[in-house]
């Protein structure tokens, strides 16, 4: 309620009150002060009681006493003493006009009608002086600053803080995984504050609800008033990325009140407060002075407030006021190191007020990432998961992404704002993504993507080859060879790149080496359903934590098999929820609740997650390279989801786990969609030994194409134990009889860049071979002249080199004893279906036993003899 306390007509005192109790008197601690010598110390108080407002007189002595308390309506008004009188702002906005003369008693009219004009004047002239002097003195009286106490009740009411809700999922999970308790867990999440500035309207900082990359942010949130109560957003009306302001409707609000904007400038050195919920933890207030304005370094035309009282975080979005109880500017920024911070001024305020709160009419707003604050060009793009890394070599590129630029239509209902919002963002984003990987393309700039690395300088791209350290484990059942190692490989990074392309340029070497994210072998791991073998998992979750929202790096595991029971191979490329779980955990899933807003700053930060209890949601997904991936998702700690990306392969399923760390759906879609398309699709299974049996399985079930390295190699088992290999592009068509026939076979591809296409392409194979209890490997690969990509022959030319070397140093008959090296099989050919010229060659190496180990062999390539094997050139 709003009252006001007048003097013969003029106003003493107009202030808000909020239900409560309030003291009038002449003393100067009461509520309402009133400087007047007929107004008693402790005159009356107002108090609110029952729903109704009352005025009782505490003047027990007085002979004015009035006993019975007065209820205070809205349309009368309450003699206080001496014409000086109580009345409601509806009072003085419903009652009729007086004229002067009427207003006035009887008592205070001319008692005298003389007609001696001197006395009346000199009457005149001293009512004159004497009203004057007192109009002047109230005057004084009333337009004197308020104190910090003052200002804070005053305000207190008209401010609201931001509290996010709390999400029953989140707690059950941090006490379920982290072992939390009640007393670990906060009560309330502050962050942010806001004030009323008309009825039901709530101005604040634009950062507070579209965050510092204007997607980053949960709108799951309340506005908290004095009361204890809480209010739901109901539109944003407007905002301004540059000059950090937002305007929201919450109609729950409206009877408030609200606080004015001042219209005039403020002045250097003016005492200042500042009132937030600082640090998310409740309302403070505290003072300083107008330091001076600032330019803003990005847009001269942007001018800020600065100012010394103090703004911690959770002040944002709240008001900095006068004396007065005035706001003067909007508090959006601390500066620590130089100790002032930063606010924007009144009149940026009024003039957004005008445009979005007295205008409300459907209109566009425009929002550019320029603008924000301490922007970096990277933070958009990686929180919408596109792949950045490779601009960081070139930071005048990388600052293509700092300029993205939107529309969006206002107003709008919250949520429907927010996924306006991350599409246009999302859409603008890729746009300026994709023009910086065509710029970088266009100018021969390394890239971490495979097409773009393969080019005129460096035609071949081969992700994996014979590792001349590659161990095997020798398995207790059936004596098998199962790799120590296999990998998710992704392109070379651009500074790694870079040095390949040199290296191969000027010494003629070629050492390119895939980004590999390695899996190994783990045996100790047992699963409920027992039928697999061998299960990998990449990394060391003891130094990695998984579950940090600002990790990119992927979980990857392999669950295989070396047997299908009964020859049916299709059981063996399913993978249930539950043993996804099981494996994602492991020994234990390292984590931590660093990015938990429910937990306290002393409560438990690093914990392991040893078994999962979730229900899992099932989906599909095709990539752009065709692979069928099935999805298995499921949300933890109320702002992670966690997707497990499974590719069945010939023996097992691959599965990548990724974690998204939003609360939006919105951003979550777009997430996955830019994963899918740029980093899953950059991500391939490294060529392992398949068993003969189950990749000719997985060939007759259409199932190849999961494996790109594959698509330009066709594999059949024949009769009789034969096996035919056919490098398509290349016109290639490998038979190997049953007594050459391996029992394991991987295969080496490359992306091949020929007149301006590129592909994947078939360049050889390799086996894996038993002969009574003895291990070998035999491989035939193709060497495009002049490109000297294979290892094997790259070995070669190494010790010929080196060789001629010692000749030279020793002497020919000296040198005899060095001669035994590797030797291969190998023919120069031409293909008849592109005219390209290649090396054919042909090896067979034993494996050895490795170190002291009875489990661990490799191949032993310095002990090769040349291997053989018939093979016809096609036709186009």
């Amino acid at each position: 309620m709003k009252v006001i306390i007048r003097y013969r007509g003029m106003v003493l005192v107009e202030k808000d009150l909020m239900p409560g109790e309030y003291t009038i008197g002449r003393a100067a601690d009461n509520s309402i002060r009133l400087p007047l010598d007929f107004i008693s110390r402790k005159h009356a108080k107002i108090l609110f009681r029952d729903g109704e407002w009352w005025y009782e007189d505490l003047r027990t002595k007085h002979p004015h006493f009035k006993k019975d308390p007065i209820k205070i309506p809205g349309n009368a008004k309450v003699d206080i003493e001496g014409q000086v009188e109580l009345i409601t702002e509806s009072f003085l906005d419903e009652s009729e006009t007086l004229e002067i003369g009427r207003y006035f008693n009887d008592g205070e009219k001319e008692k005298s009608k003389s007609n001696l004009r001197t006395f009346a004047l000199l009457t005149i002239i001293c009512l004159i002086l004497m009203t004057g002097g007192g109009v002047y003195y109230f005057y004084k009286m009333y337009n004197r600053p308020m104190d910090a106490k003052a200002i804070y009740n005053f305000v207190r009411p008209k401010v609201v803080e931001f509290v996010k809700k709390r999400d029953p999922k989140a707690i059950r999970d941090l006490k379920e995984y982290v072992g939390l308790k009640d007393k670990d867990l906060r009560d309330e999440i502050g962050f942010c504050t806001g004030f009323i500035v008309a009825p039901g309207i709530v101005l604040t900082a634009n950062h507070c609800l579209h965050g510092s990359a204007l997607i980053d942010t949960d709108i799951r949130f309340s506005l908290k008033t004095h009361d204890g109560k809480l209010h739901e957003v109901k539109r944003i009306l407007g905002f301004d990325v540059k000059n950090d302001y937002l305007f929201l409707d919450v109609p729950s609000l409206k009877e408030y009140g609200y606080l004015k904007i001042r219209s005039e400038q403020c002045q250097v050195g003016e005492k200042v407060y500042t009132i937030g919920n600082v640090s998310g933890e409740g309302i403070a207030i505290r003072e300083g002075i107008m330091a001076s304005k600032t330019k803003d370094r990005n847009d001269p035309n942007v001018e800020w407030i600065r100012y010394s009282a103090a703004a911690s975080p959770g002040n944002s979005g709240g008001p900095l006021l006068d004396g007065f109880g005035k706001v003067i500017a909007l508090v959006f920024a601390a500066t620590w190191a130089e100790n002032y911070n930063l606010g924007t001024g009144c009149d940026v305020l009024l003039d957004g007020k005008n445009r979005y709160v007295n205008n409300q009419d459907s209109k566009i707003v425009r929002a550019n990432t320029m603008s924000l604050l301490n922007y970096h060009p990277s933070t958009l793009p990686r929180k919408l998961s596109l792949p950045v890394e490779a601009f960081y070599e070139h930071p005048y590129l990388m600052q293509l992404l700092a300029d993205i630029d939107v529309e969006v239509g206002i107003p709008a209902d919250l949520s429907t704002h927010y996924d306006e919002l991350i599409e246009a963002l999302n859409k603008a984003t890729c746009r300026k993504f994709e023009q910086v990987r065509t710029e970088m393309g266009e100018k021969g700039l390394a890239l971490d993507h495979w097409e773009f690395q393969s080019n005129e300088t460096t035609p071949i791209i081969i992700p994996y080859q014979t590792d001349f350290l590659e161990l095997y484990v020798k398995s207790e059942k059936g004596g098998r060879l199962i790799p120590e190692t296999m990998a998710v490989l992704s392109p070379m990074d651009p500074y790694s790149y870079e040095e390949f392309r040199e290296t191969l340029k000027k010494e003629s070497r070629y050492e390119y080496r895939a980004t590999s994210q390695p899996m190994k072998l783990n045996t100790d791991l047992q699963l409920d359903e027992g039928s697999y073998s061998f299960v990998y998992r990449s990394g060391d979750a003891g130094h990695k934590d998984f579950l940090d929202p600002y990790s990119n790096i992927p979980i990857c595991q392999y669950l295989g098999r070396h047997d299908a029971k009964n020859g049916v191979w299709d059981s063996v490329r399913h993978v249930s929820s539950k043993t996804i779980l099981k494996v994602l955990t492991g020994k234990g899933l390292l984590c931590t609740s660093r990015n938990s807003p429910y937990v306290r700053p002393n409560a438990k930060r690093m914990f392991t997650i040893t078994d999962f209890h979730e229900q899992i949601a099932e989906s599909a997904l095709e990539d752009s390279l065709g692979r069928s991936w099935k999805v298995l998702s499921f949300k933890v700690f109320g702002n992670t989801t966690v997707d497990n990306y499974c590719l069945p392969l010939p023996q097992g399923v691959a599965c990548i786990t990724v974690f998204y760390p939003t609360t939006s759906d919105s951003l979550l879609r777009v997430q996955r969609e830019n994963y899918a398309r740029h980093k899953l699709s950059s991500m391939l299974i490294s060529p392992i030994f398949w068993n003969v049996n189950a990749l000719n399985d997985y060939y007759e079930k259409g199932l190849a194409g999961n494996l790109p390295l594959l698509k330009d190699i066709d594999f059949k088992k024949l009769e009789k134990g034969a096996i035919s290999v056919t490098l398509k592009t290349l016109g290639l068509k490998f038979s190997i009889p049953k007594s050459k026939a391996p029992e394991s076979i991987r295969f080496i591809t490359g992306m091949y860049f020929n007149r301006g296409k590129k592909k994947w392409m078939g360049l050889g194979f390799e086996g894996l071979h038993s002969d009574k209890k003895k291990w070998k490997i035999s491989g035939v690969g193709i060497e495009i002249k002049g490109s000297n990509a294979s290892s094997i022959l790259d070995r070669i030319r190494e010790e010929r080199e080196s060789k001629r070397e010692l000749r030279d140093r020793l002497g020919e008959s000296r040198s005899e004893k060095h001669d035994k090296g590797l030797q291969v099989w190998q023919k120069e050919i031409r293909s008849k279906r592109n005219n390209v010229d290649v090396i054919v060659f042909g090896y067979s190496a034993p494996m050895a036993k490795h170190g002291q180990s009875d489990k661990l062999m490799k191949a032993d390539f310095y002990s090769t003899k040349p291997f053989k094997i018939d093979y016809k050139l096609l036709e186009q």
